[in-house]
């Protein structure tokens, strides 16, 4: 069996099994008795594995520092201050009982929703917009003529309000709005967690645990679904917050960002937090885990990896942590069978390659630096992981930089677009992992700005502060 060693401290681990249906039984068990076998042992002590004192500390020095740390922030800060300044009733309304979808037809001009046709604005929260016709289609002015009676993994029955034409065809009218209200939930817990590190505010870490609880009350009675087939069992693609669950890990992943950032607060009692722990990650961790990281599109395996492995270093939890780190299906064995040598995507795709790397980087600092918890002492107990140490990784994030044209834009090859450049996130998490002269290069590059002065919320917390002096002093 493969050991790899450059992960951290030798470790082996089983071959990983397509749960199947032991996995959706896990996951009826989580449900039905209020934990799961698979999270036991003592309490761990809550501390911040992503927002660091060391990240915190960079964040600041660069508010201080550079205007656009300060424009960054105060954006954030405006999402947050919204979120927070609404009500505790108003929050949980946000949050539906019911699965959202996004395979919603318009109801005036019949375009179809796999043309991305829905437009949504928090202006216009409780409207949809049509792009083919310009339709405003609220769904409350249309008549809930019909329903639909599905099932959540539990086996419980739900009924998804519907409108039915007058030439019989059904529109998910209220879960299309519901899907777009979760991504707006999304948007306001990533922007609370990186407000809530910075300030220490706690009105922010109280509405992180208010929409947090709320979800953990909602998210187990999903019904799984692949766009319009609902199921009761976990299969590749279903997911339960549109219809393919690399949206569920994205979810996931800024959930996960919202509680580390309040890992210390004293907000939260410790029942709160196990039922955020049992509802929300360990649920997404049972059914995401349930189908083997292969089983899937390969741009979408990137996602779940991060989805799955932000679920399971929240949980301390070995079994979630395998499917990520498995010696034969896991991340590493992705790593050196999807990119070559030097970096390349296997599909010489770049395009592909910028979707596969778009959450990839959640993924890599989520395991960093993981050890499974003391009580649990397995010969394939991981210890101290790094991704950092598989050396393909580094061309990987490099890579795209070496490929560009003289006006960085990337070649329009294999199905990608013309004047696609490089994102600026891939130098930044490359200067932020291995401070190398190269990513700063690339960085200004990318930027077309030789003093840094543009940024975002991964550089927020990532970038050196003292970038811009190192770069003049190697131009």
């Amino acid at each position: 069996m493969l050991r790899v060693a450059s992960l951290g401290r030798r470790w082996t681990a089983e071959r990983l099994r397509s749960f199947g249906r032991a996995g959706a039984l896990c996951l009826l068990a989580a449900m039905s008795l209020g934990a799961s076998g698979l999270w036991a042992g003592p309490v761990q002590k809550e501390t911040s594995f992503a927002f660091t004192p060391k990240r915190v500390a960079t964040a600041r020095e660069n508010l201080s520092r550079y205007a656009w740390a300060r424009t960054v922030f105060d954006s954030l800060r405006a999402r947050a201050d919204y979120a927070a300044g609404r009500s505790e009733a108003a929050l949980r309304a946000w949050i539906p009982d019911y699965a959202p979808t996004r395979a919603v037809d318009c109801p005036r001009c019949g375009a179809n929703w796999r043309g991305y046709i829905w437009q949504w604005s928090l202006d216009d929260p409780n409207a949809l917009r049509c792009r083919r016709c310009g339709a405003r289609v609220v769904p409350d002015d249309y008549p809930r003529n019909d329903s639909l009676v599905v099932r959540d993994p539990q086996g419980r029955a739900h009924v998804l309000p519907v409108y039915r034409s007058s030439e019989g065809k059904q529109y998910l009218l209220w879960e299309r709005l519901a899907y777009q209200h979760l991504q707006q939930v999304g948007r306001w817990l990533e922007a609370l967690a990186a407000v809530y590190a910075v300030t220490g505010e706690e009105r922010y870490a109280n509405t992180i645990r208010i929409l947090l609880l709320r979800l953990a009350e909602v998210y187990p009675g999903y019904a799984l679904h692949d766009w319009t087939h609902f199921g009761t069992r976990p299969w590749p693609r279903a997911g339960k917050i549109s219809g393919w669950n690399y949206e569920d890990a994205v979810f996931l992943v800024k959930c996960g960002k919202a509680f580390d950032a309040t890992a210390a607060s004293p907000v939260w009692k410790t029942a709160e937090r196990d039922s955020v722990k049992r509802g929300l990650f360990r649920c997404g961790a049972d059914f995401l885990t349930a189908v083997r990281p292969d089983q899937g599109i390969v741009n979408d395996i990137p996602f779940r990896f991060a989805g799955v492995a932000w679920a399971g270093r929240i949980l301390q939890d070995h079994n979630v942590m395998r499917w990520v780190l498995d010696d034969e299906l896991g991340i590493v064995p992705f790593i050196r069978s999807q990119w070559l040598p030097n970096g390349t995507w296997i599909e010489r795709s770049p395009s592909y390659d910028l979707m596969a790397l778009r959450n990839f980087h959640e993924a890599v600092e989520a395991v960093e630096g993981y050890s499974d918890p003391p009580d649990y002492q397995g010969a394939d107990r991981y210890e101290d992981v790094s991704l950092l140490r598989v050396r393909r990784l580094r061309q990987i994030y490099e890579h795209p930089f070496r490929i560009t044209y003289p006006d960085g834009t990337l070649p329009p090859i294999n199905d990608s677009h013309a004047g696609q450049k490089p994102p600026a996130l891939l130098a930044e998490a490359a200067l932020s992992w291995y401070n190398s002269d190269r990513a700063l290069f690339d960085l200004a590059t990318v930027l077309g700005d030789s003093s840094l002065s543009r940024g975002s919320a991964y550089a927020l917390f990532h970038r050196p502060p003292d970038a811009p002096e190192r770069l003049q002093k190697l131009l």
